[in-house]
């Protein structure tokens, strides 16, 4: 009769050399985790403006191949807390973009999809990757309430505004109403919401626009001179009435207000400019 016990007792034995060689890299894996976060230590010691203590494109696809979770949230915590510009002059000062890509492919990862969401929502995205951010996430009602964590780049509010007018779901314009109750658009953007108005055929996305539109205004109070030329283009009465009505600094596009030749327009504009 086999003696089963000694035989599970003889395969469950291990080596003193494989100790040894277990014990040598546990060590290994030790060493490079305190070198790891001692590279992320100097992005905060160095502080805001300086490039000596950041970290190189390999330094941080080395640590993103490491899958550690500590060490990658710390590292996006380190570059988070510089208080960039918005509007950068070098990736040196960020996480590059291929790093940020690797991390936007975890979004859906059970367990480094909080990543994902950390750096969306703290860190400053590449051109590209804000792209693409926006675009998985408009249509999607939980990344739709992240949209407006995060103030983006022009190009990129250029860019939803154009997307929406190709095929806008519902829940699109819910995610940019709360973007602009939280930001004010670059003046590119401002001037493709006011196009936006004479663009849709269909009733129900003429609507909603509009009425983007008109939160936008209610909010900020002032729209720059080519978003206001293109308010008055689109020929919208209502729209156009309140904004002269809000507007705190008053109307600026007078000569295509005058052009338009609307009576109740004008006598509206000029009794708020009379008021002062």
């Amino acid at each position: 009769m086999f003696n089963y016990k000694k035989i599970i007792g003889m395969e469950e034995k291990i080596s003193i050399a494989e100790i040894n060689r277990l014990m040598e890299e546990a060590e290994q894996e030790r060493r490079e985790h305190r070198r790891v976060m001692r590279l992320v230590q100097q992005i905060k010691d160095e502080g805001w403006g300086a490039v000596s203590g950041l970290l190189t494109k390999e330094e941080q696809l080395h640590i993103l191949r490491r899958r550690r979770y500590p060490e990658i949230h710390a590292m996006l915590q380190a570059y988070a807390d510089l208080h960039l510009e918005r509007f950068r002059d070098g990736q040196l000062k960020n996480l590059c973009e291929e790093a940020q890509r690797e991390i936007f492919s975890w979004k859906g990862d059970e367990d480094l999809g909080s990543l994902f969401c950390y750096m969306v929502e703290n860190n400053v995205l590449s051109p590209q990757v804000e792209k693409d951010f926006v675009l998985c996430c408009l249509p999607h009602p939980f990344w739709g309430s992240r949209f407006n964590k995060m103030q983006y780049l022009p190009e990129t509010e250029v860019f939803v505004l154009r997307e929406l007018q190709k095929k806008p779901p519902f829940a699109c314009f819910d995610a940019l109403t709360g973007y602009i109750r939280k930001w004010r658009l670059s003046m590119d953007a401002e001037t493709e919401l006011m196009k936006c108005i004479g663009i849709f055929a269909n009733r129900d996305k003429y609507a909603m626009v509009l009425n983007v539109a008109k939160w936008y205004i209610q909010i900020h109070r002032c729209l720059c001179l080519p978003a206001e030329r293109e308010l008055i283009k689109s020929g919208n009465h209502d729209l156009i009435m309140f904004y002269i009505k809000e507007a705190k600094d008053g109307l600026s596009a007078k000569d295509e207000l005058f052009e338009r030749g609307n009576r109740e327009e004008v006598e509206d504009f000029i009794f708020r400019y009379r008021m002062g």
